[in-house]
């Protein structure tokens, strides 16, 4: 009985344990590797990612006003949630060589291509 009662014990303190390990992939804010500021190609929007999921973004046509956004992102996808009162998301797979940051739109398909600034 005492066996039974031990081995149930570990099973369940094992089990818990497992259960809460974060998967490899994601990142801590932090650690993400295309933290900082960056400006499309054509000039036509900035991205600013800061380091506790929060972040900026500016459409630089018609003089709007820069949003905050909050993100999340692992080793292939980024996710941007704008404060903009309407629930959306913006879904990208993001690549990143050197100074440069690739966005892979995953809701209207096309690249768009930022540099660190």
């Amino acid at each position: 009985m005492k066996k039974t009662l031990l081995l149930s014990a570990l099973l369940i303190m094992m089990t818990a344990t497992l259960a809460s390990c974060d998967p490899d992939d994601d990142y801590y804010y932090y650690d993400a590797p295309f933290l900082g500021s960056w400006m499309r190609d054509d000039g036509s929007s900035t991205f600013t990612f800061y380091d506790n999921g929060t972040g900026v973004f500016t459409s630089l046509y018609n003089g709007a006003a820069p949003m905050s956004f909050t993100w999340d992102a692992d080793d292939y996808y980024l996710t941007v949630y704008p404060n903009d009162g309407w629930g959306d998301e913006w879904n990208y797979q993001w690549q990143l060589y050197g100074n440069n940051l690739t966005l892979y739109d995953l809701d209207n398909g096309g690249a768009l291509y930022y540099y660190a600034y």
